[in-house]
């Protein structure tokens, strides 16, 4: 998870990227997991949680394709993280049930 453009899989550029649109998942509630490491360089990761709002908004890098979703209107986000807008990839990303 990341509020900066995250780096392409694969060693693809990070000028290699599209935005689309999808309504299907606009408005819908998510829960955002994913890993980060706990320090620069460290070996030891932790774990993130973000819950919000996704715009429908997402982000394709690189060639193959690395899809990340824009989540909005944070309710749930670790401690100390202030902004209100997080991408996250999108292979961890669940979805509440509507």
């Amino acid at each position: 998870m990341t509020t900066e453009r995250p780096e392409p899989a694969g060693g693809g550029s990070t000028d290699e990227f599209h935005v689309e649109f999808d309504p299907a998942l606009a408005g819908r509630t998510a829960t955002c997991e994913g890993g980060a490491q706990a320090g620069p360089g460290s070996l030891v990761g932790g774990r993130e949680t973000f819950v919000g709002t996704l715009s429908g908004r997402r982000l394709v890098y690189g060639d193959p394709g690395w899809p990340w979703l824009e989540l909005v209107d944070l309710v749930l986000r670790p401690e100390g993280f202030t902004e209100e807008r997080v991408w996250c990839d999108e292979h961890f990303v669940f979805l509440a049930e509507q």
